[in-house]
């Protein structure tokens, strides 16, 4: 599955990480216990383009996007900025790893959509990435 073949991908280009894993969504990855610097893949959704044949075979073009949740946690900086240093250099780490991997022969290479801080506080940093690729589906 994809997921996984990403959170592979990560796991064996970046080290030094905490938790990592795949998850549902971000509140199944806050129940648990997370060792910092932590990465979890979350599958977000899928869009197919419709048939681009008139006869016969049925094709489509299948877009996919993840999110890459990442979070790091220093306390040292009073206004977060320590902590935001930290998770400036995961996600370039992390980016290091997926910009340009294609998960397959089949998967087109990977792109980042968007990213954005979903939460500072205490201390703690939590970003997401949402990366798309996108495969030719035959039947």
């Amino acid at each position: 599955m994809l997921t996984d073949l990403v959170l592979a991908r990560i796991t064996s280009q970046v080290s030094g990480l905490g938790s990592t894993g795949i998850a549902a969504n971000l509140a199944a990855i806050k129940r648990g216990t997370t060792k910092f610097p932590a990465v979890f893949v979350v599958p977000k959704n899928r869009r197919g383009t419709g048939n681009r044949y008139m006869t016969g075979v049925v094709a489509q073009k299948r877009e996919v996007r993840i999110q890459i949740v990442m979070a790091v946690r220093n306390i040292s900086g009073v206004t977060g900025s320590k902590a935001i240093t930290d998770i400036e250099q995961l996600y370039d780490l992390i980016d290091g790893a997926l910009f340009g991997y294609c998960p397959s022969a089949d998967h087109d290479p990977m792109m980042l959509e968007s990213g954005q801080m979903i939460e500072l506080r205490d201390g703690e940093c939590w970003w997401v990435d949402e990366y798309v690729t996108a495969f030719d589906h035959r039947v």
